[in-house]
């Protein structure tokens, strides 16, 4: 777990330049897991096994979070004031696992699996509170409070297995597996203060923009060939399940006087949060009987299981709001402007299966389902407060 706190608390602070406090938490996972696996069956009547298996686990969680704050303090400067904190978390992950297995005489089994699980929990926190007396920042220029969290996981993992068996049976599976999962809170807040900028604005603001990429295959090739009977067996499947659960909140609050002479005010919550992801499973089975019996059977599947789920609040509760501009409390979810992708889920699955037989039996399957759901709460709010009348509330839920 880490943590990341600038602050400045219980101060009294009095600058001609800017005054910023910034703090920022940058935390990168790069985990790779391979596995390969060979087992080979002489002349004589032989099993031949082979196992080849990729895990990879990776985790970062900041127990205390990205903070960056003024409290109780009184602040006066000539120039700008900011606080700022900003999270950048990015796990990178290939796991690969195959297997490979060749028997003359009798049975053959490989069986090759990648696992990646990954998570991503953290907190960005940026607020001017008064908590224990109130606090005041009085500058010249602009005053921002910003949160921002940029966190990423790009997940890749693949697994094959190759079977081949003579005068006998042979069986092959590839299972591809990818859990990814990020949880944060992204808050900027002005808390029981009085701000007030003599020529310029005041921005209240969080952004999240989460995203999440996941690539898993799994693949499979078998092939029996006997003289009186054949028969083979391949599974290739691959799973992804892809979940982003963010709180994006905006807020003035508890008595708060926001003061812009001759700029505007601006308190808004932004959500660009993002999925692509892609899995697929290919099957291949061959028997080939001289005479007699040949039974093949291949199964392919690919699912891919996506969800976004955020609440994205910009609220102004029980202050005041006073401007020579325009005054904005916005909530937006949509696409990234920077983001190359069209869609804030862009998933792909694919299934593909044949099944080849001399004399006998041959099946082929092959399944693929994507399940995405979007379901935001986004809301923009002004209640119990007074001020300027010019004033612009907005709500975008692109999703």
């Amino acid at each position: 777990s880490t943590s990341t706190v600038a602050f400045i608390d219980d101060s009294t602070i009095e600058s001609g330049g800017d005054v910023q406090v910034d703090a920022r938490e940058k935390n990168e996972v790069a985990a790779y897991a391979g596995a390969v696996a060979a087992s080979f069956g002489g002349k004589e009547k032989s099993d031949a096994v082979g196992v080849g298996a990729a895990i990879a686990v990776n985790t970062i969680f900041n127990d205390r979070g990205t903070q960056a704050s003024i409290d109780d303090s009184e602040i006066t400067s000539g120039g700008e004031v900011h606080v700022d904190a900003a999270t950048a978390n990015m796990i990178t992950t290939l796991g690969f696992g195959s297997a490979l297995v060749l028997s003359s005489q009798s049975r053959a089994l490989a069986l090759g699996t990648s696992i990646g699980v990954n998570h991503i929990k953290t907190t960005t926190w940026s607020r001017i509170r008064g908590d224990k007396q109130r606090t005041s920042v009085d500058a010249s220029g602009d005053i921002s409070v910003e949160a921002e969290d940029d966190s990423l996981i790009s997940a890749y993992a693949g697994a094959v297995g190759i079977a081949f068996g003579f005068k006998s049976n042979a069986s092959a599976v590839g299972a591809s597996l990818v859990f990814n999962t990020i949880q944060s809170d992204v808050i900027a807040t002005a808390d029981d203060v009085d701000l007030t900028s003599s020529s310029g604005n005041i921005t209240i603001a969080a952004t999240d923009s989460a995203e999440i990429n996941a690539v898993a295959i799994g693949a499979t090739i078998t092939v029996a060939a006997a003289q009186d009977t054949a028969s083979s067996l391949a599974g290739a499947g691959s799973g992804i399940y892809n979940r982003i659960r963010m709180d994006v909140q905006a807020t003035v609050q508890e008595g708060s006087v926001l003061t812009a002479t001759s700029g505007g005010v601006t308190v808004k919550a932004q959500d660009y949060s993002e999925i692509s992801s892609d899995a697929g499973g290919v099957a291949l089975a061959v028997g080939v009987s001289g005479q007699g019996t040949g039974a093949v059977v291949a199964v392919g599947a690919g699912i891919a299981i996506n969800s976004i789920r955020n609440n994205v609040h910009a609220v102004v509760d029980d202050s005041r709001i006073v401007a020579d501009g325009d005054v904005l409390v916005r909530a937006t979810s949509g696409d990234d402007p920077d983001s190359e992708s069209e869609f804030r889920i862009d998933a792909l699955a694919l299934g593909a299966a044949s099944a080849v037989g001399s004399i006998g039996l041959a099946l082929s399957g092959a399944g693929a389902e994507a399940s995405n759901v979007i379901d935001n709460n986004v809301l923009a709010s002004i209640r119990d407060s007074r001020g300027t009348d010019s004033c612009l509330l907005y709500t975008s839920d692109a999703a």
